[in-house]
């Protein structure tokens, strides 16, 4: 017997580093899964991502690792089956409260673009303070919103086009993440939907978003390729 309800609300994502017993929570993203602005056309394997999220209240955090990530790792660890790794939970929040979404054992693509640039110490020696049954301090920026656009083949994704050569994205503030890429002739061309990722910090949600849009609407063939130019409206609005 299948079960459905509606749930109404904004989607997020939440990544924490589990030891089996205890877990460390890292700054929450939202992702921007349909292909073109307004969250319209078909689901993708996500469009953008920007983190951390000025419109949730701060005590959210807390709030997922109380009734969804520790209750998730206790019951496991009851089970005798103990977990650890990545734990990512997509969720929504609700007029009700946090509702899961569905639970994934490794970090998110887009969302981790712009999650861990974020992370002022060390990651390794973070995760083997954990592995070691201490809970290690993470320490994260808190002045800067990171927000960053996938640059998708043209037709994608039903139709993208190989072969294509990549966008120049030289500017000094982008940080530039490559997925679906090989070479060709000794140069680097598409080979896949979501070929690239352009990440930019900012103080604000509109101003990353401005200034990814106009690096982007500047280096990159719109004919070629797609991308969506609203990445991180529910903050702004």
């Amino acid at each position: 017997m299948l079960v459905e309800t509606f749930l109404e609300g904004q989607e997020f994502s939440a990544f924490a580093l589990v030891n089996g017993r205890q877990a460390v929570l890292m700054p929450l993203a939202q992702d921007h899964k349909r292909l073109r602005d307004g969250d319209e056309g078909p689901n993708t394997g996500g469009m953008g991502a920007y983190s951390p999220l000025p419109q949730f209240p701060s005590e959210t955090a807390s709030q997922v690792m109380t009734t969804v990530i520790q209750p998730v790792i206790d019951q496991l660890a009851a089970m005798g089956a103990p977990f650890v790794g990545f734990l990512y939970a997509g969720l929504i929040a609700t007029s009700e409260g946090l509702k899961v979404i569905e639970f994934n054992v490794r970090m998110g693509d887009p969302e981790t673009q712009v999650v861990l640039p974020q992370l002022q110490t060390d990651l390794g020696a973070a995760i083997l303070t954990l592995l070691g049954g201490q809970k290690p301090r993470l320490d994260w920026q808190s002045d800067s919103i990171y927000l960053g656009t996938v640059i998708a083949s043209a037709g994608y994704p039903r139709n993208g086009k190989d072969g294509v050569a990549l966008p120049g994205i030289t500017a000094a503030d982008a940080m530039v993440s490559y997925a679906g890429v090989t070479t060709k002739n000794s140069k680097w061309v598409s080979h896949g939907g979501r070929v690239m990722m352009v990440t930019v910090k900012a103080p604000s949600v509109l101003a990353a978003q401005k200034r990814v849009n106009q690096i982007l609407d500047h280096n990159v063939d719109q004919q070629a390729y797609t991308w969506r130019h609203d990445i991180g409206h529910s903050a702004i609005s």
